[in-house]
């Protein structure tokens, strides 16, 4: 499709030769720049008529702006009306005052005039006639802002502004979705990055203050457990997602502010796990946790999923090492040293809703189908949510930790692991550069590429497959075979 080309009548004063050579330059310039000038100097002829030539390039339908060059002689006589100046005015301004939305008419300012000091630079009078003095204009006076404001007349004649207004969005569906007022936790995200590190009490009240809050408003979000629950735990899930979503900016802004991720995280955590694991009742199933299960596990997940993307493996290192003091039962909450396997717990009452919903049954597993299918883009896609979950067993394997049970972290969502099982993880298969390598050094806890090496030779993985399936979860040499290792720079 043909772009329409814009074109502009040149309206200024006939000063000095100098005067006339600038404003003809800047013309020529236009004119290489894909602007059509009708300009005086080579439009109008001998033995026409000048007005009649002001009159009919200012009302020419084709022409799609008219840049009034300004400087002291021009402002002079188009407020006195005098010579062709005083005639274009009185074309021009009835257009104006007429239409107060017009926007074909642009003062382009090429000389300022001396202030009361003399002075002609930054300092001096923009010299507009009385009849554009509201207008917005280009500023072309000053040598070393000319080229950026060049562009910027540039852009605007050919409808290509730098910033254009973007389309107009929906309201945030988390407006309709907050079934919790997520108003403290976001207040105190934006003290956080605002916090200038001069008093550090400061910094530890808003870090307690979140953790709080964000145990109150989960506590909340809990589905109470009657005979309504089948039909009210998956929406209790979706009412879980803007609370989520305002830990992971909390996730974000503790890496991306330089915080100490580890401690802070870890302690949110531990604490959160704490009281949401507990009850005052004597009688209690491990199922009547499940909610509160799933939000810590997915919550866990997409945590490694961002410090996997900032690679901010040294961290995440010190998370999955540290000790957890966790309660051990709900009723007697005596807490037992734990390491972050206990963060991932069996989903039986999700697997058994599964049963209930028409064409789930071919999920590999359903917990997983939930948790990939939640989204917040642009870091957490279903690609990272499930290298992250799988990321977790390998080196919880790696680190040989176990849950309860006697197993490495489980991960639930490997069956949704690229096309095939046997596509490999990029944090692994990178480690052919030894670049790669030496950064992830600390996330395995090595600081050679011999020890990396014989560390993964001398592991043998704790294979784990869903019930019934050949396929197993991924392992790191799944990615990488290890004489490829650091082969290349």
């Amino acid at each position: 499709m043909t772009e329409k080309q814009p074109k502009v009548f040149i309206s200024y004063a006939w000063t000095s030769e100098e005067h006339k050579d600038k404003v003809r330059e800047f013309s020529e310039r236009l004119m290489h720049n894909g602007v059509d000038v009708i300009l005086n100097q080579w439009d109008l002829l001998p033995g026409q008529d000048q007005y009649h030539f002001m009159e009919k390039s200012v009302n020419d339908s084709t022409v799609t702006k008219v840049l009034i060059i300004c400087n002291k002689e021009y402002k002079k006589k188009a407020n006195n009306r005098e010579g062709g100046v005083g005639t274009e005015t009185m074309i021009i301004s009835p257009e104006i005052y007429g239409n107060v939305g017009e926007d074909k008419f642009i003062p382009i300012i090429f000389e300022r005039e001396e202030n009361e000091k003399g002075e002609k630079n930054e300092n001096g009078i923009i010299p507009l006639p009385t009849y554009i003095k509201s207008r917005i204009y280009v500023d072309l006076s000053l040598e070393e802002d000319y080229e950026k404001n060049y562009v910027t007349l540039i852009r605007y004649l050919h409808d290509r502004p730098e910033h254009s207004k973007p389309p107009l969005g929906k309201m945030p569906e988390y407006f309709n979705e907050e079934s919790v007022d997520l108003g403290n936790l976001r207040i105190l995200i934006k003290q956080i990055k605002a916090f200038d590190g001069k008093i550090q009490q400061k910094y530890v009240h808003y870090k307690k203050n979140f953790t709080g809050n964000f145990i109150e408003l989960l506590l909340k979000l809990v589905p109470i457990i009657d005979q309504d629950l089948d039909s009210n735990f998956l929406q209790q899930l979706d009412l879980l997602l803007p609370l989520r979503n305002v830990f992971f900016d909390y996730v974000e802004t503790i890496i991306t502010e330089g915080y100490e991720v580890d401690e802070i995280l870890g302690d949110f955590f531990e604490q959160v796990y704490n009281q949401a694991y507990f009850c005052e009742k004597q009688s209690w199933d491990e199922n009547d946790f499940e909610f509160e299960f799933f939000a810590i596990w997915e919550m866990f997940i997409g945590m490694t999923a961002i410090m996997l993307y900032y690679e901010e493996y040294e961290q995440l290192n010190k998370l999955l090492n540290r000790t957890y003091f966790l309660n051990g039962t709900p009723v007697m909450p005596q807490q037992q040293a734990s390491k972050f396997v206990r963060f991932r717990r069996p989903f039986n009452y999700i697997e058994y809703l599964k049963l209930g919903i028409a064409n789930k049954e071919g999920l590999p597993n359903f917990a997983g189908g939930i948790l990939i299918q939640r989204l917040k883009k642009p870091i957490l896609t279903k690609e990272s949510i499930v290298n992250a979950d799988i990321v977790l067993y390998q080196l919880s394997d790696f680190f040989n930790f176990k849950s309860r049970g006697g197993f490495p972290w489980f991960p639930n969502t490997y069956g949704y692991w690229g096309n095939t099982l046997n596509s490999p993880q990029q944090v692994w298969a990178r480690m052919k550069s030894r670049r790669h390598c030496e950064k992830i050094f600390p996330l395995l806890g090595v600081d050679t590429i011999t020890k990396l090496k014989q560390t993964l030779s001398n592991h043998t993985p704790y294979r784990l497959e869903y019930p019934g399936d050949s396929w197993h979860a991924p392992v790191i040499l799944d990615s990488i075979n290890l004489e490829d290792i650091a082969t290349l720079p």
